[in-house]
């Protein structure tokens, strides 16, 4: 190869991480904004609604979520696969695996329209509200296949102005609705459903222009890999639920408050594994269709060690997040955030294993794993709750992650797809982070020394940007 094709070989290949860089900084920044402005909307809503209209809300939003797993299907997760079995006509893919989710959806709410009275019985909410949950189930997965499907070709803007519409349209609107309409609960719920819908219509407007009509062939195509995840995520949804419903029954609200903080808490981490994933998938599948393994195994290296360390930054500054989310009654529950935070880490490793699934079109296991993992986290519950306490929840549910991860890896392994990864490295990591993370739960009363560590790790963090960036470049 000449010096000349070396350089633009080189050239092309900076632009490329340049890209996926940007996409990943700007994929984080609107998971930041959804998150945000869910937070800023609680505090309000609790003092301009009623706390029985804040009780129906919530549970309307409980019951959208869980539905929203059944009526998705999670279709945008067949993308990673789909960018290349359908590379030709990509974007007709996408419209089409759309107007699928919108026909599910549409197929579940003529089921329960035809079911009203039970359905209204069963889920303690009026019929209207159950109608407007379906209008904004019918275009949720518009919207997360849209950003998915932008993602995967490293386009961040799309995604930005997707989000901010959605999310802050929302918190406006509800507010608005509550306060100059005065229509309570029905302007919450309204201000969910509208700004959802509206995005929806629009993004499928858009997608039909660039798909022009939808092909069968990608429904069949679709479906034997998004089924399995339905069992997966409803699993996932009761991993992250099951605490706090054995807390709340066997000691009471107070515990389940000071546990539930903490948890909020450690979704920092948790999005930024959505974050830094939603970058890294669309890379980590071109790289799996080149079946250029060593490169993947390259990036692997300071890829965890970059979630890695900003893990520990948010595990030392636990007792100040506390202190500002909850006050100085919540500050006994920062002792939960080392466990949380490794069963954090233990998601966002099992996530890079789960990719290649995805890509393999091998998701069965996947719900089998979840599932396995979501009944070990209820035995441990049921069995050691009651003589250990509360606090023993978030080393029950880091155990099972630990486990998912376990399980993951050896799905991966039968499919002879390990060298993608660092195996080894990963393992160190991980046992460094069990390590770590212990060690700053005994610096929680030493504020001089966990700035110190803060300080060492910001400096590693900084110093460990550039190997991830030369690793992508390769």
């Amino acid at each position: 190869m000449s010096k000349c094709q070396i350089l633009k070989s080189r050239e092309g290949a900076l632009t490329e991480t340049n890209k996926v860089l940007k996409s990943a900084v700007w994929y984080t920044a609107s998971n930041l904004l959804i998150k945000a402005s869910g937070f800023i909307t609680v505090p309000i809503f609790t003092r301009i609604l009623t706390q029985s209209e804040y009780g129906q809300y919530n549970n309307f939003l409980s019951w959208a979520a869980v539905l929203g797993v059944v009526c998705s299907m999670s279709l945008e997760s067949t993308l990673i696969s789909a960018k290349y079995d359908y590379r030709d006509n990509f974007s007709q893919y996408a419209f089409s695996i759309s107007c699928m989710g919108v026909c599910f959806a549409c197929g579940w709410w003529l089921m329960v329209v035809c079911a009203m009275g039970p359905a209204s019985t069963i889920m303690d909410l009026q019929p209207v509200y159950i109608n407007a949950m379906f209008i904004y189930l019918a275009f949720q997965p518009v919207v997360n296949i849209f950003q998915a499907y932008e993602r995967f070709q490293f386009k961040y803007v799309a995604t930005v102005v997707t989000s901010a519409a959605v999310s802050l349209g929302s918190a406006l609107m509800s507010v608005a609705l509550i306060l100059v309409a005065n229509l309570g609960l029905m302007g919450a719920i309204a201000g969910r459903v509208v700004p959802m819908a509206t995005v929806g219509i629009v993004l499928m407007m858009i997608l039909y222009r660039q798909g022009k009509k939808i092909d069968v062939s990608a429904w069949k195509y679709a479906l034997p890999i998004a089924l399995p995840f339905v069992p997966h995520l409803l699993a996932m949804t009761l991993l992250g639920s099951l605490n706090k419903i054995f807390i709340q029954q066997m000691y009471g609200a107070e515990q389940n408050a000071l546990y539930s903080l903490a948890n909020n808490c450690a979704l920092v981490i948790s999005l930024l594994t959505t974050s830094l994933n939603g970058a890294f998938a669309p890379w980590l599948g071109e790289k799996l269709a080149e079946h250029n393994y060593e490169i993947t195994k390259r990036l692997s290296r300071p890829y965890v060690g970059l979630f890695a360390l900003l893990a520990s930054g948010v595990c030392l500054l636990a007792p100040e997040i506390m202190l500002i989310l909850g006050g100085e009654e919540y500050l006994g529950a920062a002792k939960l955030i080392p466990a949380i935070s490794m069963g954090a880490v233990f998601q966002f490793v099992y996530c890079m294993y789960v990719n290649i699934e995805q890509f393999e079109k091998k998701t069965v296991g996947m719900a089998a794993a979840s599932v396995s993992a979501a009944g070990l986290n209820a035995l441990l519950d049921y069995l050691v709750l009651p003589k250990y306490g509360y606090e023993f929840a978030a080393a029950a549910t880091a155990l099972s992650y630990g486990w998912l991860l376990f399980v993951h890896m050896l799905l991966v392994k039968r499919m002879g797809l390990t060298k993608a990864y660092d195996t080894r490295y990963i393992l160190l990591s991980l046992a460094c982070c069990g390590v770590v993370f212990w060690g700053v739960s005994l610096l929680y009363s030493n504020i001089a020394i966990r700035v110190l560590c803060g300080l060492i790790v910001a400096v590693v963090l900084i110093k460990q940007l550039p190997r991830l960036r030369q690793a992508m470049s390769s």
